[in-house]
């Protein structure tokens, strides 16, 4: 996010909270504590919800591109890197915790568990798939990540990677209002770490999340 970006939503919340202040919603405001949320300087990418949409609705003929597609995707409902989305075995790796059917996995850049339900989804990729995704090598699988990219129109194809499904599932959960312990306890992240690669994400849901609270309270006044 640019930093005219991040003036802008800063500004939009001072007007926001200040009206809620106003109105006596709320007694203050902490936005200028120095531990708020601060954007990382390293550009992330992730897609949007309309782009996620376009890689859903896609099909290849070729079925090689197909099956790296349900391993893009498989990635974007996990939130699985492209280790472990490659060492996946549904044989070993889903299991029942309280009659709830998850996936679990070590992530090995530092070796924290990850523990991800197996949503709706989920479920119609592992139909489609044996019990692990082929895949070639890393480098062929980032080629297709970049030639979907493509198709679905993104402005920079070229910087669709393995790494950008992984990311995307972060988005997914942060919009669905999913805390961000949770989040990062999915992503095998540390709490720190989402909230600078999602800074974007998490301003938004805060200026909507306070417009909703003032709308229900101009509502029951």
């Amino acid at each position: 996010m640019t930093d005219s970006t991040t003036r802008n939503l800063y500004f939009s919340l001072s007007k926001i909270l200040s009206l809620a202040i106003e109105k006596g919603y709320i007694e203050k405001s902490n936005l200028y504590k120095t531990d708020s949320i601060k954007v990382d300087t390293n550009e992330v990418i992730f897609l949007e919800i309309d782009e996620l949409k376009k890689v859903e609705e896609l099909r290849f003929k070729n079925e090689k591109f197909e099956h790296q597609r349900l391993a893009f995707l498989f990635q974007c409902y996990t939130g699985f890197a492209y280790a472990e989305m490659i060492a996946f075995d549904k044989s070993k790796h889903i299991k029942d915790i309280s009659g709830t059917k998850v996936i679990e996995v070590i992530r090995g850049k530092n070796s924290t568990p990850e523990i991800v339900p197996v949503f709706d989804k989920t479920k119609e990729i592992l139909k489609m798939i044996d019990d692990k995704f082929s895949i070639r090598n890393n480098q062929e699988y980032n080629n297709i990540c970049k030639f979907i990219g493509e198709i679905i129109g993104y402005p920079n194809p070229e910087k669709i990677t393995s790494h950008v499904p992984r990311k995307t599932a972060g988005m997914l959960m942060l919009n669905e209002g999913v805390s961000i312990e949770v989040v990062a306890k999915v992503l095998g992240d540390t709490i720190q770490t989402v909230q600078r690669h999602y800074a974007k994400i998490l301003n938004r849901r805060i200026i909507t999340d306070t417009f909703k609270l003032i709308y229900k309270n101009e509502e029951s006044t």
